[in-house]
Order: C-alpha cells, then sequence, then structure tokens
C-alpha cells in the first residue's frame, strides 16, 4: 500500500468542534508533490473543500464552534488579528506563487 492509498480522514470531531482541517499544509504538501515529480511538465492542484483551514498555515479560525467567521461581529473582532497577521499569510502565498508558475511553465527543477 503507498502512502497516498494509506491516507484516511479523520470521523472524530469533538462536540462544539469543526473538524481539523490544514489546507494551507495540504496545498504546500501538493507544491512539494509537483515540484519534484512533474518537473517540466504543466500541471494544477484542485482544492476541494467543506470548510474553513482551522490549523496550520492558512489557518481561518479555530476549531472551537463558539469562535463563529460568519457574523459581521466576529468578522470585527478577527479583522485586528488578521491585520497583525497579513504579512504571514502574504509571505505563505507568496512563497508558493513562484514554485507553482516555474513548475506549471515546464521551467522549474
Amino acid at each position: 500500500m503507498t502512502a497516498i492509498e494509506d491516507i484516511q480522514s479523520s470521523t472524530s470531531v469533538k462536540t462544539g468542534h469543526r473538524p481539523i482541517r490544514s489546507t494551507g499544509a495540504a496545498i504546500s504538501v501538493a507544491v512539494g508533490l509537483l515540484e519534484g515529480c512533474l518537473i517540466n511538465t504543466g500541471s494544477r492542484i484542485m482544492l476541494f473543500t467543506s470548510g474553513p483551514s482551522t490549523i496550520g498555515p492558512g489557518m481561518i479560525v479555530n476549531s472551537d464552534l463558539g469562535n463563529s467567521i460568519r457574523t459581521h461581529r466576529e468578522l470585527s473582532k478577527i479583522l485586528r488579528v488578521l491585520q497583525a497577521n497579513i504579512s504571514e499569510i502574504i509571505k505563505f502565498v507568496y512563497r508558493s506563487r513562484p514554485i507553482c508558475l516555474l513548475v506549471g511553465s515546464g521551467r522549474g527543477g
């Protein structure tokens, strides 16, 4: 069995919490796989998710359902946090972008 075939979803979610989703880490792994395996080949990453990232790079909200991300009040509260962390978010995106562009254009490697 390969590592990809061995991946299983986590069905255990604590009451009052969102499922743990590490979308940013998943994108980083996908970029790394493309960079290492598909050199000089056009490719794409498709992301299908059913909720916000709750852990790791690109985290939108923590897993506690008490922390809503859908109300104006909550958005106002987290605006300061986002502003404080925006530089880290931008750094993450810009670190991934050149790799994606190079690998996708066939010039990576």
